[in-house]
């Protein structure tokens, strides 16, 4: 079963480590990506072969992902977490995954 990946944040840090390490799974394909700028989230997606770029959380979510990996930042990860969870998404998140105790616990 291939797992569809959708990438909240066009990063850095995603484009070094997470592209390459979900495309060395068999299982594994990136298949979007977000940035709340279009114009940043269409000059990532070309750069690193993903089919789709949006710029709204709603769309990556009901962009055929199965699983998400967070690398905007901090004070964004709580709510981006859990809308994905709601929307039945697995989740990877880079730390932090709040900025206080009170949204880690």
């Amino acid at each position: 079963m291939t797992v569809r990946w959708g990438l909240i944040g066009a990063s850095t840090i995603a484009k070094q480590f997470m592209i390459n390490a979900i495309r060395a799974q068999r299982e594994g394909e990136v298949v979007a990506v977000m940035s709340s700028s279009p114009e940043r989230a269409n000059t990532y997606a070309g750069e690193n072969g993903i089919p789709r770029a949006v710029s709204t959380l709603a769309d990556l979510l009901s962009a055929g992902v199965d699983a998400v990996y967070i690398s905007t930042t901090n004070e964004l990860h709580l709510e981006q977490a859990l809308a994905a969870i709601e929307a039945g998404k697995h989740v990877l998140c880079e730390k932090p995954i709040g900025v206080s105790v009170e949204e880690g616990e």
